[in-house]
């Protein structure tokens, strides 16, 4: 089976992502599946910030025609919240095209 990262996926599978039919479900499947990623690394007993999400660190995985397997790699840059003593949130971590608006008006 196929297995590469977002950016690289979405031009292989172009034609696919921009059929209605086949696209709008594989879309919204690969965003739940992210989103559920994100909201593991958050809940209670991780309490986790990834602070580097971008398309080469959203893996993918075919497992059929149809069916994707998402993961959420490179954790390097992942922090606890709140962080540990000593331990810093800088700003200039993530990678400079992905950083939150927010971040970029500091």
């Amino acid at each position: 089976m196929d297995q590469r990262d977002l950016r690289h996926f979405h031009i292989l599978k172009w034609n696919e992502i921009c059929d209605y039919q086949k696209g709008a479900p594989l879309v919204a499947d690969i965003i739940l599946q992210l989103f559920s990623a994100i909201a593991y690394l958050h809940q209670d007993k991780l309490r986790l910030i990834h602070r580097d999400i971008k398309p080469d660190n959203i893996l993918i995985k075919q497992i059929d025609n149809f069916n994707y397997l998402i993961k959420l790699g490179d954790l390097g840059h992942a922090r606890k919240i709140p962080p540990f003593e000593g331990q810093p949130m800088t700003e200039n971590i993530t990678t400079c095209y992905y950083r939150a608006p927010e971040v970029l008006q500091k």
